[in-house]
């Protein structure tokens, strides 16, 4: 083997290894969700699931007994907030029809049994965009049912890891943050049209939280033809210590950025971080429903069966 190809081996090693350990992560993941102090319904709603493959056995002439039911190792994670709109129980309504439609999509439908080497960001945006369309479609037709086709809908934020990749769709002003190394990055935009006409310089975003504008919402998993959907998808590669928040404007309401990069950077689990983010939204006002998930980013304690790391 001529030396140049050597080297080419040898960084092809590194990077197989790297994949492998960013496939291998382990997470930690908790969800809350709170009615708030000034609120009498929650219509918030949010999901954690493992997506796996499994085997039903009906019939064998083997003793499987114990083992009719196996199921292999985790192939991803799906995390979910949604935030519902459209008076007290339609809001609650629609955001719950929401995320039961994405579920059903994704065990019916997404394309997550795939070998680590040939996942294609492209067909992974496409399934989670169908994701969203696919349930703004449901929406239609159950309002439609109803005689009831306008002034519902929900935000909707979604992520989705695998072979230590995030892959978010989003749509609304919740929000995915991921904080690394001391840093909070904010993944999603706020879809609201303050945030729009900041963005097209028309407003000038010290004016914005007091803008009639603020909360006005332009993009949404809504009711009705005239509802836009326009699925934001994003990346980011996953590397241990990162931590994962997906959250309604109830948390951001009331807790800012750096508090928020306080408390995921505490050395403290999923579960308790999502507590206290929840307990902290709830001091400082708790005006609307709140509700958060949030995930930690582990190294493995043991290298894959099929690893060549040492």
């Amino acid at each position: 083997m001529e030396k140049n190809d050597t080297g080419e081996a040898a960084a092809l090693q590194i990077v197989e290894r790297e994949h492998r350990l960013r496939a291998a992560l382990e997470i930690d993941a908790a969800g809350r969700s709170d009615m708030g102090r000034e609120r009498t319904t929650n219509q918030d709603q949010f999901l954690i699931a493992r997506l796996h493959k499994s085997l039903v056995i009906d019939g064998s002439s083997l003793d499987l007994e114990d083992r009719r039911w196996m199921s292999g190792a985790s192939q991803g994670r799906l995390l979910l907030v949604a935030d519902g709109m459209g008076g007290m129980t339609d809001g609650a309504e629609t955001s719950r029809l929401i995320v039961e439609t994405l579920v059903r999509h994704a065990v019916n439908t997404m394309d997550w049994f795939f070998p680590e080497t040939a996942v294609d960001v492209q067909d992974i945006w496409d399934d989670l965009a169908a994701a969203l369309l696919r349930s703004k479609r449901r929406l239609d037709r159950v309002r439609a049912a109803q005689h009831q086709t306008e002034g519902t809908g929900t935000t909707l934020t979604m992520a989705y890891l695998i072979a230590g990749q995030l892959h978010v769709v989003h749509a609304g002003d919740s929000r995915c943050y991921v904080w690394r190394h001391g840093q909070l990055h904010q993944l999603t935009k706020d879809h609201t049209v303050a945030a729009k006409m900041i963005e097209e310089g028309m407003m000038d975003p010290a004016d914005a939280e007091g803008s009639q504008w603020h909360h006005v919402l332009w993009n949404v998993v809504g009711a009705g033809e005239g509802a836009t959907l326009k699925p934001e998808l994003v990346q980011w590669t996953l590397a241990p210590g990162d931590a994962i928040l997906l959250c309604s404007d109830g948390l951001t309401k009331h807790v800012d950025d750096a508090r928020i990069a306080a408390l995921l950077a505490a050395p403290i689990g999923a579960e308790e971080c999502a507590a206290q983010l929840i307990a902290e939204a709830l001091e400082g006002g708790g005006s609307d429903n709140v509700t958060v998930v949030v995930a930690r980013a582990h190294a493995p304690r043991v290298a894959p069966l099929d690893s060549t790391l040492e």
